[in-house]
């Protein structure tokens, strides 16, 4: 009798266990995958080039490979990617950095790639690189702050870099109503600079924001931008 009890439980609990089983092996878990390279170190480059590098994805596993998600560090940076990469196939993901405010620094940025590889499913890939001025710009922005009815003015001075030589061929504002804009060409010691001068024309108390627009003759940067922000206060004479 015991024999018996015993050998039904052993029927029983092979009998729930058998789907069990073959449950777990009909659902594989995704394999690993591999990228030559998760770091990138692009040359040199000026200010406002969009640096672009393509990172590869080779699926090793015995399932197919979903890239979920990559995420960005900053707005500066987009992605593109394959979704799902089939086994033994590659796939890529596209980097672009917009290096447009970082002239004179280290750029540095990453991504991250959430994948559904059962082991290490997550990688941060790095782009890195020096981006060179195209320009001294001093100051950057242009501040015109003053009573209604007085003259308002402001100056900036443009150097170009050495290794990106230019010429500037016109300078106006984008909203001529507000500000109106000269510049001038100095030359001294083999070295090239430009004054730019904005002047206020706002008759009435008010803030404005302006953008001088600097044509240029080089391929690299044809234009320029530099932002106005003017505020112009009630005049001396109403205020007494």
């Amino acid at each position: 009798m015991k024999v018996d009890r015993y050998l039904c439980v052993i029927l029983m609990v092979c009998f729930v266990a058998l789907p069990l089983i073959s449950s777990a092996e009909d659902k594989q878990e995704p394999g690993p995958f591999f990228m030559p390279e998760t770091r990138f170190k692009f040359p040199s480059v000026v200010e406002g080039t969009e640096i672009v590098h393509d990172f590869k994805v080779i699926n090793k596993g015995s399932d197919i490979l979903s890239i979920l998600n990559v995420k960005t560090s900053c707005g500066c940076t987009a992605v593109f990617y394959t979704r799902q990469i089939p086994v033994g196939g590659e796939g890529k993901i596209t980097v672009k950095v917009n290096s447009t405010g970082y002239g004179g620094t280290l750029l540095k940025k990453s991504v991250l790639v959430e994948t559904s590889a059962a082991k290490q499913p997550d990688v941060v890939l790095e782009m890195t690189g020096n981006v060179d001025k195209f320009a001294n710009i001093t100051p950057d922005k242009l501040v015109l702050r003053g009573n209604a009815g007085e003259p308002v003015s402001g100056s900036v001075t443009i150097a170009p870099d050495p290794k990106y030589p230019f010429n500037v061929l016109e300078a106006k504002a984008r909203n001529s109503s507000d500000i109106q804009v000269k510049f001038e060409k100095k030359q001294e010691n083999n070295t090239t600079t430009y004054i730019l001068t904005a002047e206020n024309l706002r008759k009435t108390p008010g803030r404005y924001y302006d953008v001088i627009l600097l044509k240029t003759n080089s391929p690299i940067k044809p234009e320029l931008e530099i932002s106005v922000y003017g505020q112009i206060l009630e005049s001396k004479k109403k205020a007494q």
